[in-house]
């Protein structure tokens, strides 16, 4: 069972409310966001592409388009020299490839969940391709803002060693990661390819970084099915937002962690759209198991597409967080 500050409206619960039918995709995520707090809707078509229908049932074809999605490839520094001499931070080319990528695609074609890149360094050991999808990132943002009303909030043990970061980066421990879960025990997970020290290096080493679990959660981000991509999950990107702010907040500050970070957070009005995806909409599906309407709730995949939609359609910048906007990211 989850934890109340992330619980969702049950496919019951939302059947309850104000609900009408969708039966097209196009202009659907302005209708999401339209919806009052009374309101709900079901969708009568699917948020995979057509050619991923192919009479399998929907949670097998969620679980295939989960494992080969096509993210944005980030146009990011092809070798190492590259990234040596780029001058531009992770965010902003991040932002600028979702905003190319999805300029001349109707919202209705888009089926990204989120973005990749792949590491250059040239010592590197591991070169599978860094994964993003969007509702991971949000998910490990409410995990960091929902740690500070912890007694034991996440904390932060750095063990680099200078000469080794200097090239391929520090080594960081984060203790007590909450889980969204009641019954499970916060993990610890070790940080690899943290880009902590200002020199020319740090733009390579942010494309390599990784994490590694102490004990292993069980969730398919580390499934060997995934053996070609390592995506993020939310307890990462969670424990990277604590060393974030742990290096930042330090004396003296350090702000390269932050300067480097990879992860696209979302904007307040991203925020709002993505709880009105978990609380007000559902998809009839005839393979559904609950209700003899054949009702589901979205999968994971699905929403992080919705929420690539939502960017396409109000724009990368109003979906992205913005400090003087929307304040701290541990304020919502």
């Amino acid at each position: 069972m989850k934890k109340q500050e992330f619980r969702e409206r049950s496919v019951g619960e939302i059947r309850k409310l104000n609900v009408h039918e969708v039966d097209s995709p196009v202009g659907l995520v302005r209708k999401i966001v339209g919806l009052t707090s009374n309101e709900g809707v079901i969708l009568s078509f699917s948020l995979f592409p057509e050619k991923e229908n192919r009479g399998m049932k929907s949670r097998e074809v969620a679980k295939r388009f989960e494992a080969y999605a096509p993210e944005i490839c980030v146009a990011q520094p092809e070798t190492q020299l590259e990234a040596f001499n780029c001058q531009t931070l992770p965010l902003e080319y991040i932002s600028q490839s979702i905003k190319r990528k999805l300029e001349n695609i109707p919202e209705e074609e888009v089926f990204f969940p989120g973005y990749s890149f792949s590491p250059v360094q040239e010592t590197k050991t591991d070169g599978r391709k860094r994964v993003f999808h969007l509702y991971d990132i949000w998910i490990g943002k409410r995990l960091f803002a929902f740690s500070f009303s912890q007694k034991n909030p996440m904390q932060v043990h750095d063990y680099s060693d200078v000469k080794v970061a200097a090239t391929k980066g520090g080594n960081i421990e984060v203790v007590g990661i909450p889980s969204t879960e009641e019954e499970r025990k916060p993990y610890t997970l070790t940080f690899n390819c943290v880009p902590v020290l200002n020199n020319v290096s740090k733009q390579a080493i942010v494309l390599s970084l990784k994490a590694d679990f102490s004990e292993q959660p069980g969730r398919r981000y580390h499934d060997k099915t995934y053996s070609r991509r390592l995506r993020f999950d939310p307890h990462e990107i969670a424990a990277y937002m604590r060393i974030m702010q742990e290096f930042f907040l330090q004396e003296p500050r350090n702000p390269i962690p932050f300067q480097m970070n990879p992860f696209l957070f979302p904007s307040r009005f991203l925020e709002d759209t993505a709880r009105t995806i978990d609380n007000q909409v559902l998809i009839r599906d005839k393979n559904a198991s609950k209700y003899g309407e054949k009702l589901r709730k979205p999968y994971l995949i699905e929403k992080s597409v919705l929420l690539m939609r939502a960017m396409k359609e109000f724009g990368v910048d109003a979906c992205s967080w913005n400090f003087e906007r929307d304040g701290k990211l541990s304020s919502y």
